[in-house]
């Protein structure tokens, strides 16, 4: 596995640690909103990581015909799933400046999603 996504499973392991149960109120708030948001920002990292992945043809290489197959297939997601995400990340590829605001937290995956609608 690569190191950067060894990182994000152990700090996913950290906070599956977390004793819920324990926190106060304002923490447990804090820590809804903090993963939430980071999540919106790994869902853009992704999508960066998804669109190099598409161009370099790389999915391609166990004989599929499609990336959305690969992808879904190696993820255990549905196709459209996949498909979504791989036009996502198409989308961002030509969009540097929204690509940057999603990955720096500036913007939600949602509002990413708007925009490329609207592109």
């Amino acid at each position: 596995m690569a190191m950067g996504a060894e990182l994000l499973e152990r700090g996913i392991e950290l906070l599956d640690d977390v004793d819920l149960d324990s926190l106060s109120e304002t923490e447990l708030h804090e820590l809804t909103i903090a993963t939430q948001r980071l999540g919106d920002r790994l869902a853009a990292v992704s999508a960066s990581i998804v669109a190099r992945w598409d161009a370099s043809g790389v999915w391609a290489g166990d004989g599929s015909r499609a990336a959305g197959a690969r992808l879904a297939r190696e993820t255990s997601s549905a196709k459209r799933t996949a498909d979504a995400m791989l036009r996502r990340a198409r989308a961002l590829a030509t969009m540097p400046a929204t690509c940057a605001a999603a990955r720096a937290g500036v913007l939600s995956i949602d509002q990413v999603d708007l925009l490329i609608d609207a592109n």
